[in-house]
């Protein structure tokens, strides 16, 4: 551990090394902390890059791998491990569809799917858990679903 936190030190920022300790402390997964073990390099060239800089360091949860060149399958497994890395839901949605409970959002859902051919998960049937409904859409997306 003493040589994990050693290589941090010397090779990332303060403020890049807290990303990387934050999401192991909030993990609480083995294979999560073997995955970032067996990927440290990767890691820290992405977290030292301009591209990383520009587009990600401001964020509060910014993606611990490229998530342009990251290859997932639909697989639960997939789902945890982007969940894990700060991964952004993948690009293989036509839109996203955000509405309050009552505001006739089971009549337009309805309206997408039998005229338009468009399926959306009602957000009421979903879990309450942010990091299920992420795990959902990730792995719906993946199996190759349009709409969230």
């Amino acid at each position: 551990m003493q040589e994990f936190l050693r290589t941090l030190n010397q090779r990332l920022s303060p403020q890049a090394a807290n990303l990387l300790l934050n999401a192991l402390k909030n993990s609480q997964r083995e294979d999560f902390f073997n995955f970032v073990l067996e990927n440290l390099e990767h890691i820290i060239t992405w977290l030292n890059s301009s591209e990383f800089a520009q587009n990600y360091a401001h964020l509060a949860y910014a993606p611990l791998l490229n998530p342009n060149f990251v290859d997932t399958d639909s697989s639960r497994h997939c789902a945890e491990l982007a969940w894990d890395l700060n991964l952004p839901l993948p690009k293989h949605y036509k839109f996203i569809y955000i509405s309050p409970h009552g505001s006739g959002a089971a009549a337009f859902l309805r309206f997408l799917n039998q005229c338009c051919g468009v399926f959306c998960v009602a957000s009421w049937v979903l879990p309450f858990d942010s990091k299920e409904r992420f795990i959902f859409h990730f792995m719906y997306l993946n199996a190759g679903g349009g709409g969230i």
